[in-house]
């Protein structure tokens, strides 16, 4: 498992589709997903856990959307 931890976001920032991507990876719902959202426009980090691939691959998207974020890899 991979804890993926939003800290912020750049100027570009896509946040309807960064709505949609953590509905589809997260299985969110439209509320938690908004809230998601809100947070890191606020400047809150926000943490998360995926499987390795799955990780990855939601990180590669959200880096396109104008998120900025780290990985840690789980024990």
């Amino acid at each position: 498992m991979i804890r993926v931890v939003v800290t912020g976001w750049v100027p570009g920032f896509n946040k309807v589709e960064t709505n949609k991507r953590l509905r589809g990876y997260l299985d969110y719902d439209l509320r938690e997903a908004k809230d998601t959202v809100d947070a890191i426009l606020n400047g809150g980090e926000v943490e998360f856990e995926l499987p390795d691939d799955q990780a990855i691959q939601l990180c590669r998207e959200l880096n396109q959307l104008g998120v900025t974020l780290r990985l840690e890899k789980l024990d």
